[in-house]
């Protein structure tokens, strides 16, 4: 039998180590103010991501015209489109703590993954995956492959207060096989405080990895952020981009688009997991940047995927 590539190759593999061709990723993301976003991750995934899956949008936006926005991209996709029901925003969903602003973005965050995971996600039979609304797939991936012998993965953060130390899963990028997590139903993705520790949106992972230890657990690598690389001068002056920096680039792992991209000067964004994932970083505005920011960040996001998906 003849293979046209890698990916075609393990896929046969899969069946007889009993892992179902036909059992789709299910992808989740949660699309609050840019659908323009949308329609980039469905295009890389159609191009880069190797597995049988179904591209779900959880639509959060918190007005009428963006909500008609978003489902009308999704439309012309073909994407199936969820709306995230507001009241979850005004009341309550997850447990909260005196004094917590219900509209806060990491509380905002946390209420729309879990609601996809309530009302969707723990009842797949299978891996579902969260992509944050600006984190793209940008080289050829199969998410079953790195998750063939583990419950689930994420990048891994942590935080410190008053000596006590805890560790969880950053909320913008996970897979779970929901076939082999332990009473699946009660992760969380929640922000809050834990033993006295203040954390950010996925920090109750923290709890439910540490009530089941049995739980293989795969850590995504945190890769390179801009100002990806400084040399030593433009450091020292502060210089943004640096453009002396092509080998450490390469040493890095970025390829011939990425390196270009980098030498564009995109402000505030990642690569992770060895240049396989791109993140945008602020993509709902959430730290107030100003519109011309944005705009000259995404026509230099635009140009790269325009040159990744042509290559």
């Amino acid at each position: 039998m003849k293979f046209v590539n890698f990916w075609q190759f393990w896929l046969y593999l899969c069946i007889p180590l009993g892992m179902s061709a036909e059992s789709k990723v299910l992808i989740f993301t949660y699309s609050y103010n840019r659908p323009d976003f949308v329609r980039i991750q469905h295009d890389t995934f159609k191009k880069f991501l190797k597995d049988p899956y179904e591209f779900i949008v959880f639509n959060d936006a918190s007005t009428s015209d963006m909500n008609h926005e978003i489902h009308r991209t999704c439309h012309q996709l073909g994407i199936r489109c969820v709306d995230i029901p507001q009241q979850i925003h005004l009341q309550p969903y997850l447990p909260r703590w005196p004094g917590e602003s219900l509209n806060h973005p990491a509380v905002r965050n946390s209420n729309v993954v879990q609601y996809s995971l309530d009302t969707l996600g723990f009842q797949h039979d299978g891996i579902v995956a969260i992509f944050d609304s600006d984190l793209f797939l940008v080289r050829d991936f199969s998410i079953k492959h790195f998750m063939e012998t583990y419950a689930i993965a994420g990048l891994p953060q942590s935080k410190e207060n008053n000596g006590k130390h805890i560790e969880y899963l950053w909320i913008g990028l996970a897979f779970m096989d929901m076939r082999k997590l332990p009473n699946k139903e009660t992760l969380s993705f929640n922000c809050g405080i834990i033993d006295g520790v203040p954390v950010d949106a996925g920090g109750f992972s923290h709890c439910y990895l540490r009530d089941h230890p049995e739980t293989r657990v795969r850590h995504i690598l945190s890769g390179i952020r801009s100002p990806f690389e400084w040399c030593d001068v433009c450091r020292s002056a502060k210089i943004t981009p640096c453009l002396h920096n092509t080998q450490a680039l390469i040493t890095s792992g970025c390829d011939e688009d990425q390196i270009e991209f980098i030498h564009s000067g995109p402000a505030n964004c990642e690569f992770m997991e060895e240049s396989i994932f791109f993140h945008y970083r602020g993509g709902t505005n959430w730290d107030h940047q100003s519109r011309k920011f944005h705009d000259d960040k995404t026509a230099i996001l635009n140009k790269y995927i325009h040159n990744i998906l042509t290559d």
